[in-house]
């Protein structure tokens, strides 16, 4: 059984309330469809591309992953906008800015001998638990250990200088497009 129990407040509990009693990702998928058909300020082209990869019958549609997902990208916060009508809220003035709780802390350079080799863009440490986001991949973690730069030659507890080159082990096969970020503390 599929149960949706949404994340993040507001836009998303209005989204998901097409049926209160949706209990399964089919039926969701059949309120998302119906939606879709019958709002007109949506854009044709999404409309048919969106309609076209939700009657597909092997789509599934995981919405705990999707806004997981959309809460990890640097956003301001979310509002409903025109999608359903009239704006009432449309702008948020108080809070003034992005809401980051993750940051893109390395880019993949190289694998060998049981250790990744990554290019640093934000500080991580010895022991942080990093998401690898790969095409095509559910994010999936990994442990820092014996982490080591490269740049200066030796074993350190934080990789803090940007652009430095840093390894550390792992034993799982990463992809050269992944892309590693860490949970701001």
């Amino acid at each position: 059984s599929f149960t949706i129990q949404p994340k993040a407040e507001g836009v998303f509990d209005e989204i998901l309330s097409f049926n209160k009693n949706i209990n399964s990702s089919n039926d969701l998928q059949k309120e998302i469809i119906d939606w879709i058909t019958n709002t007109p300020k949506a854009n044709s082209i999404t409309r048919t591309q969106l309609l076209a990869t939700l009657k597909n019958k092997n789509f599934q549609i995981d919405m705990r992953n999707l806004i997981d997902e959309m809460e990890k990208m640097s956003h301001r916060e979310y509002t409903h906008g025109f999608n359903f009508g009239k704006i009432k809220n449309g702008q948020v003035l108080d809070t003034g800015g992005y809401i980051r709780n993750w940051d893109v802390c390395a880019l993949y350079k190289d694998y060998k001998n049981g250790r990744l080799t990554v290019l640093q863009r934000n500080r991580f440490y010895q022991g942080d638990i990093l998401e690898v986001v790969e095409p095509f991949k559910k994010p999936y973690r990994i442990t820092v250990d014996e982490l080591y730069n490269e740049t200066e030659g030796e074993y350190t507890d934080v990789a803090n200088k940007a652009t430095y080159i840093y390894s550390f082990k792992c034993d799982k096969d990463i992809s050269p497009d992944a892309i590693f970020r860490v949970q701001r503390k």
